[in-house]
């Protein structure tokens, strides 16, 4: 092996083990809801909360964020549930300044909430369960706002009228990990929560359960052709599904993310209860901070094995359009290539991927309508197999199954409706 390249290998085996090393516990909390500009109506809306915490250079505050999209309508007595949760977690620049200098360098933890539902009577309490904040890297400046995808469980609407919705508080939980002097630390975080009053988001419509008369159907059991809506069925009764797909994938071993922008799935539903589709998605490139050590890059490839598939139930909604509630199973290869070291490239070869796929289980409601119904967000944890392949001049699979292989990776992903049925989908 020639030695500039052995050089680079011996930097990227210390890296791995200063990220090893890098680990402290610390807990903060942040209480607080106030209410956003205004109640909307149905649709998508947004509300925010913060805390003052007192870090260790000083007090700082730290907005969270919520946004969410309510249905169009409800029926009594039918259950009802808000889609898009998305919590953003903002440290602002002066406190991603403050606690670089400290020596942070990376946090994590779990944000979540509580939402008040009122349709006339009393309020009904909904928890908004604490979902992961990934493990993620103060940026070198500016601020850090992290996304992170939840679920809101379904509510029953008992009388018609109004459902109103309000935003009771919000709770995040972080664990900053830093080096100070060369060595782990951590320090405790008290937070004091903001005023919190309860704030409406929006309201849905609900009317009472009487229903239409039941849809036709195509002999199959599928739902179809309800006020005066496109037949989506194809010839053999199956629906055909584009999806645009993004996302990040969060590979624990390396603390680092990869975006998954411009990928497709293209999928039929059949009518039977089932799906089958296929997933392509560009090459990306990835940069991996690691505290105390050299900056690792490179380019991730996620490649499909086999067909993805899995159950479906097609049902019509009360507005236009019809609900996909799919339960899918997918495989997927990962390829690393233009692998650098400080800057230096890293010879791995054409063929360093998984020496097996990863198994990933999706689950969502996907809404297929007309115009720009709400995106979808799925998520799935994964564990990365050993690598094998990497390399021309040495064996790097040792390398790369210790830096990235092993369990706690996340990928969270978005899609959003191309296209469905007869309806033509846009030009690429």
């Amino acid at each position: 092996m020639p030695l500039e390249e052995g050089v680079l290998v011996a930097k990227a085996r210390r890296a791995r083990e200063v990220l090893r090393f890098a680990v402290a516990a610390l807990s903060l909390a942040v209480v607080a809801a106030t209410a956003s500009a205004g109640p909307a109506a149905a649709g998508p809306v947004r509300g925010h909360g913060g805390g003052t915490c007192r870090f260790p250079q000083g007090d700082g505050e730290v907005p969270v964020g919520l946004a969410l999209t309510l249905p169009e309508a409800a029926l009594t007595g039918q259950p009802v549930q808000a889609t898009g949760l998305v919590f953003t977690v903002e440290l602002p620049a002066s406190v991603v300044d403050a606690l670089r200098n400290w020596g942070a360098v990376r946090l994590e933890g779990h944000v979540g909430g509580e939402l008040a539902v009122r349709d006339g009577g009393g309020a009904t309490a909904v928890v908004l369960a604490p979902m992961r904040i990934p493990l993620t890297t103060l940026p070198a400046a500016g601020a850090l706002r992290i996304p992170v995808y939840g679920t809101v469980p379904p509510v029953i609407a008992h009388r018609p009228g109004r459902l109103t919705v309000e935003l009771a508080k919000l709770t995040t939980a972080l664990v900053v990990h830093g080096l100070r002097d060369q060595m782990p630390v951590s320090e405790a975080v008290s937070c004091t929560p903001g005023p919190a009053p309860p704030a409406e988001l929006g309201a849905i419509p609900v009317r009472g359960s009487e229903l239409p008369a039941p849809p036709a159907t195509d002999g199959s059991g599928v739902e179809i052709g309800r006020d005066g809506r496109p037949e989506p069925q194809a010839d053999g009764g199956e629906i055909p599904v584009s999806l645009e797909v993004d996302g990040l994938a969060r590979i624990a071993g390396l603390g680092g993310v990869v975006a998954l922008a411009d990928g497709r799935f293209d999928a039929k539903v059949y009518p039977r209860g089932s799906v089958r589709g296929n997933f392509t998605s560009p090459v990306k490139p990835g940069s991996f901070a690691v505290p105390g050590a050299e900056r690792v890059t490179g380019a991730l490839e996620f490649t499909q094995y086999g067909e993805a598939s899995g159950a479906a139930t097609v049902k019509i909604t009360p507005g236009p359009g019809f609900v996909v509630d799919a339960d899918l199973s997918i495989k997927l290869f990962i390829r690393l290539l233009n692998a650098e070291v400080d800057g230096r490239s890293l010879d791995v070869g054409g063929d360093c991927r998984t020496q097996s796929p990863i198994s990933l289980r999706l689950k969502g409601t996907v809404l297929l309508a007309g115009g720009s119904p709400p995106p979808t967000v799925m998520g799935s944890g994964f564990a990365v197999p050993p690598f094998a392949g990497c390399g021309v001049t040495e064996d790097l699979d040792p390398l790369f199954t210790d830096m990235v292989s092993g369990p706690g990776n996340e990928l969270t992903t978005t899609l959003i409706l191309r296209c469905f049925g007869a309806r033509p989908c846009p030009v690429d």
